[in-house]
């Protein structure tokens, strides 16, 4: 047998492997890899009242998404969408976070938590620069409060503010705050659906169905 009627051998018995295990193996679907989401930006305007004047202004701010929804958030914001009301709100508030990034300042779930003074003791050792924070004292005379940041450092009460800050959030965060927390600002129903509308629609035309 020459190599070329050997080589051809070769490829028939790979052809018929393959059919068969089409045959046996079940078909998979999805994507094979992580597909890369499209972040978004988009800008939201809210109400702010001023709490001693009741006066109101609008005021912009912007914000990043990464909307990649499942099939089941597409199939609760269709549902929700058509009955409308609470029930709406109710899927908004659950799904419309983890379409909004929450890596672009401090992330939406940390929150302030001052640390035991023998744990700072332990991870700021004597010598450090931290030393000086950790044994120092407030008026009081009480040691001074220490907490953990979102990098996992331990910082000291003062630097507690610049965490804290509106503006040093996430977009997750700090939508998360005109929504939910701040009383004295209001975000429309309507301007919140509008936002995941188009943005579930900019995830139908980025990939195809889950």
């Amino acid at each position: 047998m020459n190599d070329d009627f050997l080589r051809r051998i070769e490829i028939a018995n790979r052809l018929t492997e393959r059919m068969i295990k089409e045959q046996l193996m079940p078909k998979t679907y999805g994507p094979e890899t992580v597909p890369e989401v499209t972040k978004i930006d988009f800008d939201l305007r809210a109400i702010h009242e001023n709490p001693e004047t009741g006066e109101k202004t609008i005021k912009v701010h912007h914000f990043t998404a990464a909307p990649d929804p499942s099939a089941g958030d597409f199939h609760r914001f269709a549902l929700a969408s058509q009955k409308g009301g609470g029930d709406l709100l109710i899927v908004l508030g659950d799904i419309m976070p983890r379409m909004i990034v929450n890596d672009d300042g401090i992330p939406a779930q940390w929150e302030y938590r001052e640390l035991p003074a023998k744990v700072v003791r332990q991870e700021i050792p004597s010598g450090s620069p931290g030393e000086v924070a950790v044994l120092g004292t407030v008026d009081d005379g009480d040691p001074v409060p220490h907490f953990r940041g979102p990098d996992g450092q331990i910082y000291p009460e003062p630097d507690r503010k610049r965490f804290e800050e509106f503006a040093a959030g996430s977009s997750r965060r700090r939508l998360f705050n005109l929504m939910f927390v701040d009383e004295n600002v209001k975000v429309h129903m309507q301007t919140v659906a509008d936002i995941m509308k188009d943005l579930f629609e900019a995830a139908g035309k980025g990939r195809g169905s889950d």
